[in-house]
């Protein structure tokens, strides 16, 4: 509660009048709240909370019938799950970390229903956390990827897609392999875990300080990078990510991207423009295919925390960009 909302609601409550004969105690502006009667205290409660909702957005609107027996369900199915939380805050939901609770989420009856509605659109989303795990694992089984590891093999440091051993210097010392070779060495299960470890924040237990979380988050994008930075891949990449979200019920997407160069397979480097046609084509073809998928927005979003040149250099490519026969059709709703 926002401390303007709370000055009106004691403005409100200090003009009112007295009512069935009962009168109030004018409330002064600087007065402590801890010196209110617990009657003037749930008064001034009742105050905020209806001015709060007059706030909020949709307030006016009025539901249907049918909107308010859906709406009912809803409200039924939630109050039930917070009921168990107060009977036994050991099973109340909210009040635990996501990571711990997230597989008895989805299998809430809450989250089923949910799960089958419109969701609106996605107004916050980075281009390279946008498909699930299974998705970035399953992309490891395409020809021609190369895996560089260290520590006698075991621990991966970059992915590249090539023809031949790539000659690119990776961020540490590493030695470069065929995936193929690597899954083969280490076994497909042992891989399996090892990635799905690599390329998520799974499990919680494993951090014991917030640097090592931020430090293990970063790190899934410098190895992913690699992997979906090759142009086919990340076609197909951003597809299946309006695929999933799709089923999920969002019908916008909001993209933040850092419009990364992407590589072809001989180890060509493309230009920035060649990133967002990508985009641009494969939004088109995915409303094509889901004709109510409104949209998608392309947001450019570098790097924060560089050098004034840098930034400079950041405006020009957004000048020619937006020059650009890419950025000016707009017809996706690609911008």
């Amino acid at each position: 509660m926002s401390s303007g909302l709370l000055m009106r609601a004691l403005r409100h409550m200090s003009g009112q009048t007295a009512k069935c004969g009962k009168k109030y105690e004018p409330l002064s502006m600087s007065r402590s709240l801890r010196d209110i009667t617990p009657e003037a205290y749930s008064t001034l409660r009742s105050i905020m909370i209806q001015m709060e909702r007059a706030s909020s957005l949709g307030n006016s609107m009025q539901l249907t019938d049918k909107e308010s027996a859906a709406n009912k369900v809803l409200m039924t199915a939630k109050s039930k799950e917070l009921e168990k939380g107060f009977l036994n805050p050991s099973k109340f939901t909210p009040g635990q970390h996501i990571f711990q609770v997230l597989k008895k989420v989805e299998r809430s009856p809450l989250f089923g229903l949910l799960k089958t509605m419109p969701k609106g659109g996605i107004l916050h989303a980075h281009d390279t956390a946008l498909c699930s795990t299974e998705f970035l694992i399953g992309l490891t089984y395409r020809e021609n990827l190369w895996i560089c590891t260290a520590d006698e093999g075991c621990r991966a440091i970059a992915f590249r897609f090539s023809k031949s051993k790539p000659t690119m210097k990776a961020m540490e010392e590493c030695n470069w392999e065929p995936m193929a070779d690597f899954r083969e060495r280490r076994g497909e299960e042992n891989v399996k875990k090892y990635l799905q470890s690599r390329f998520s924040m799974y499990p919680f237990s494993s951090f014991l300080s917030n640097n090592q979380a931020w430090n293990q988050f970063m790190s899934i994008f410098i190895l992913l990078d690699g992997l979906l930075l090759y142009a086919p891949i990340w076609a197909e990449y951003y597809y299946n990510a309006l695929t999933e979200m799709y089923a999920d019920g969002v019908q916008y997407l909001e993209l933040r991207s850092l419009l990364p160069d992407l590589y072809c397979l001989d180890g060509t480097p493309l230009k920035m423009t060649d990133t967002v046609a990508i985009y641009k084509s494969e939004t088109e073809r995915f409303m094509a295919n889901n004709p109510d998928f409104i949209g998608a927005r392309l947001i450019y979003a570098p790097l924060r925390g560089v050098e004034p040149k840098v930034v400079d250099e950041y405006v020009q490519k957004c000048i020619a960009l937006k020059a650009s026969i890419w950025w000016a059709k707009r017809s996706s709703g690609v911008h």
